[in-house]
């Protein structure tokens, strides 16, 4: 498997959390939209593009595990805060 197809996991609300195997290069459009339950997602550095709005509706995704970089969640916006905390520090 080289890609998780548009909408593959939408509306899935038992989804907690998921890890990506590595050699997945793209999440398509909406994949994991509404996934109401999802709490945190690892995706692998083989990753290199995702659709629009995979993570809309994920209301308790909290945490986004990326290229080694913890990144958060808030209303649908995602950001690496630690970064952002950073720069604000210096």
């Amino acid at each position: 498997m080289t890609s998780i197809g548009g909408s593959a996991f939408s509306q899935c609300s038992g989804l907690s959390s998921i890890s990506i195997p590595e050699g997945v290069t793209s999440i398509g459009s909406l994949a994991f939209y509404g996934c109401s339950s999802l709490s945190s997602i690892t995706i692998p550095n083989s990753v290199i593009s995702i659709g629009s709005h995979v993570f809309t509706y994920c209301n308790k995704l909290s945490e986004i595990k990326w290229h080694n970089t913890i990144y958060s969640s808030v209303d649908d916006f995602i950001a690496n805060f630690n970064a952002i905390n950073a720069e604000e520090s210096d």
